[in-house]
């Protein structure tokens, strides 16, 4: 038997340590945009509104004709519109729940990993690969006033428990906490599936039908009283605008998935290497990895749908790479293998792990060094003052601006084309109010005139091109004003 260098067990440690440093930059960040007045998502004004309107009573679910869309559960509006009124911003106070969401899901994607490999082992590289990661590929995510963060640490910590029990025979009164876990996840955010899908898929393969049947059941039963007490408290108009139909492209599903998965490179290889094991646990991971690619994929066709349809992807990639790294670790540890077979399993876990993270930094590194910069940033407060200073109804492709601006939310640019595809006549009111020059100023990003991916339809961008006149640039925003005669 021949022992390994020394400078093997170092290597094999590199990945855990560059997630580590990665993860403290991405935590500095997370802190910085919490107090940053500065727009780093589109969805964070947007959000605000309706937490506004959830705090204060208004109508939380108003029809199409008001040509703004809430298709959203209303959880997430409340819980920031609660915070927002003890500290005075519903978006500052979204993006510090979101912030703690985040690394509290990255704790729970490191118990997973734990319950997989056993307490011994560095299974806390799962967690830590997760922040680094998703502060790398979505940092425009991290700490955004968005619900889905929030609504996957309740979906994760009813994997865990899933995962803690699997071996043996959990009683009903287990099934019924995570069922629990799942709804409430689901009035943050109603769409994320995988899981639920997943775990529900692995007991009918393993033949686990009692189980099946209780979790089922019960699932059933709780989204039934769940509904009951939204439709009680919202009407049908609140289901209405949750299925509401929209455009669907199948090429941009596919160009969309293509460039994730480009992204994520090599990491996408810990999904066949999950394969490799054959304990329960680990195949609950991956059957939920494949869940979530081929939902991931199917998502994205959706009109308005981002890359946050990967997230559950890449939970399921970070709790691979923890159960990676344990196995590297093991192999450099076994005497008994060939000492070149060591070197190759150290050289494979240096690349998967640490490759596509290398390539991404360069990108990722503008989106940090924004947060950082945000803090001090006096071209974000002009375009503030300079929508303030307007008088009327101001239209913002990004409701950031105008929610801190002190503006209505009058016109919801960003689901425009879905209403005007569920509602024709929707879209003809909005271009004669265009045309009528009804809005003195209209804000719009740097998308406004792609066809495919920007927000507007075509007649809405060609009434803004024939009544308007862009007479502002700036890095935040297009603004134009009216150009009748």
């Amino acid at each position: 038997m021949v022992k390994p260098p020394k400078i093997l067990p170092a290597l094999a440690a590199v990945p855990g340590v560059a997630y580590l440093v990665i993860s403290l930059v991405v935590m500095a960040a997370l802190g910085c945009k919490i107090g940053a007045k500065y727009s780093f998502n589109v969805n964070e004004g947007w959000n605000a509104y309706w937490a506004k309107a959830a705090w204060t009573g208004a109508e939380l679910y108003p029809p199409l004709a008001s040509l703004r869309l809430n298709n959203y559960l209303p959880l997430w509006f409340y819980l920031t519109g609660a915070l927002g009124s003890l500290v005075g911003d519903n978006i500052r106070a979204g993006r510090a729940i979101a912030a703690a969401a985040l690394l509290l899901d990255g704790v729970v994607i490191a118990l997973i990993a734990r319950e997989i490999v056993g307490a011994r082992k560095d299974w806390w590289l799962a967690g830590a690969a997760f922040v680094a990661l998703f502060g790398l590929f979505h940092q425009d995510y991290a700490a955004a006033d968005d619900p889905q963060i929030l609504a996957s640490l309740f979906m994760l910590m009813a994997l865990w428990r899933v995962i803690r029990t699997i071996d043996g025979s959990p009683p009903l009164a287990e099934w019924a906490g995570v069922v629990l876990l799942m709804i409430l996840a689901g009035l943050i955010k109603h769409n994320l599936v995988a899981a639920p899908l997943s775990i529900g898929l692995f007991l009918l393969l393993y033949g686990r039908f009692r189980a099946f049947i209780s979790f089922f059941c019960l699932s059933i039963l709780a989204v039934a009283v769940a509904c009951a007490c939204l439709y009680l408290a919202y009407g049908k108009s609140m289901f209405a605008l949750l299925l509401l139909p929209r455009p669907y492209r199948i090429g941009v599903a596919w160009s969309q998935s293509l460039d994730q998965f480009k992204q994520y490179g090599l990491l996408l290889a810990v999904i066949p290497f999950l394969a490799l094991r054959s304990d329960a646990k680990t195949r609950l991971i991956l059957i939920y990895a494949v869940v979530a690619l081929v939902l991931g994929v199917v998502l994205s066709g959706g009109d308005g749908v981002d890359v946050n349809v990967f997230f559950d992807l890449l939970f399921c990639m970070a709790i691979g790479l923890g159960v990676m790294g344990a196995g590297a670790a093991q192999h450099v540890r076994n005497e008994a293998a060939p000492l070149g077979v060591r070197w190759a399993a150290v050289a494979g876990w240096i690349a998967i792990a640490l490759l596509s993270p290398l390539i991404a930094v360069p990108s990722a590194r503008d989106g940090i060094a924004d947060a950082f910069a945000a803090v001090t940033d006096g071209a974000y407060a002009d375009d503030l003052q300079y929508i303030r200073a307007t008088p009327g109804p101001v239209v913002c492709r990004d409701p950031t601006l105008c929610y801190w601006a002190g503006k209505a939310l009058t016109l919801d640019l960003n689901n425009i084309r879905s209403i005007a595809f569920a509602a024709p006549a929707l879209e003809d009111e909005v271009v004669a109010r265009i045309a009528a020059c009804e809005f003195p100023l209209i804000q719009l990003g740097e998308d406004w005139n792609d066809p495919l991916n920007g927000p507007l339809t075509d007649r809405i961008r060609a009434a803004i091109e024939a009544r308007y006149k862009q007479v502002r640039t700036t890095p935040y925003g297009r603004y134009w004003r009216p150009n009748c005669r």
